[in-house]
C-alpha cells in the first residue's frame, strides 16, 4: 500500500498513488460516454467487475510511468488496479509510455497543452457546479508526446451528431486522437478549430479535426 510514500503531486487511494486532484475516468459501453483525467492516465478495472457492463472501464487518474510499473510498482498496486488495464484518453493502452519530448510546445491559453513536458492540470468547468469536474487532457499516447485540455466536458462521438458551439468568435470542433480501439465507437474531444489545427500539425499521422457530423476538417 502507498500510505505516506506517495510523491509530491499525488495521494494514496486504492493501494495507487493517484494524482492529487482526485481526477476519475470512465467509459461506459453503449452510449459512448467517456469521462478522462485532467492530467495522466487512467489505471481501472475491465468488464464485468466494473458496472457498465464487459465493454465498459473506469478507475481512478495516475503519471503513465506508475501505470507503466505496475507489475513491480513501488508501492505496489492494489489487486484490482494491477490486473486491469490503463488507457489514455483514445481508449488504446499504455505500453511504452508517451514518448520523450525535451519541453512543450507553446500554446493556446483558451485550450493549453498538457501531459508528459507540459505539466499542467486541466483546469475545472466553472459551469459544472455540483461536481466541479475538470476538462479532460486529450491526446496523451505512446505516439503522442502531450496532449491539449479540451473546453468542454463533452465527447464527440461518431454517429452521434451534435452542434458545437464557438469560443471567442471561434468555431470549436473535435480533436479526435487516432488510432482508437475497434471495438469502441471513435470519438474526439472539444477544442477550438486553430488548437486542432495546431496539435494535428504536431501530430500529423495520429490525430484529425472533425466537425459535430464527425466530417473532416481541412
Amino acid at each position: 500500500m502507498c500510505l505516506d510514500r506517495c510523491e509530491r503531486g499525488s495521494v494514496c487511494g486504492r493501494g495507487a498513488c493517484q494524482l492529487s486532484d482526485l481526477s476519475t475516468c470512465a467509459y461506459r459501453a453503449g452510449d459512448g460516454a467517456y469521462q478522462f483525467c485532467s492530467r495522466g492516465v487512467c489505471a481501472g478495472w475491465e468488464g464485468p467487475q466494473y458496472p457498465g457492463g464487459d465493454d465498459s472501464f473506469g478507475g481512478i487518474c495516475v503519471r503513465p510511468e506508475y501505470c507503466i510499473a505496475r507489475g513491480d510498482a513501488d508501492p505496489p498496486l492494489s489487486p484490482d488496479l494491477a490486473e486491469g488495464a490503463c488507457r489514455y484518453s483514445d481508449g488504446t493502452e499504455v505500453v511504452t509510455g508517451p514518448p520523450p519530448l525535451d519541453a512543450c510546445p507553446p500554446s493556446d491559453p483558451r485550450a493549453r497543452y498538457c501531459g508528459g513536458p507540459c505539466s499542467i492540470s486541466c483546469p475545472e468547468d466553472e459551469f459544472d457546479f455540483f461536481e466541479h469536474r475538470r476538462f479532460p487532457c486529450a491526446g496523451l499516447s505512446d505516439n503522442r508526446g502531450f496532449g491539449v485540455c479540451a473546453v468542454s466536458l463533452q465527447v464527440c462521438v461518431e454517429g452521434q451528431p451534435r452542434p458545437l458551439s464557438t469560443i471567442d468568435g471561434e468555431q470549436v470542433v473535435c480533436m479526435v486522437p487516432m488510432p482508437q480501439p475497434a471495438e469502441h465507437p471513435a470519438h474526439g474531444y472539444e477544442v477550438p478549430l486553430s488548437v486542432c489545427r495546431d496539435y494535428v500539425r504536431h501530430h500529423p499521422d495520429h490525430a484529425t479535426c472533425v466537425d459535430g457530423n464527425f466530417d473532416p476538417i481541412l
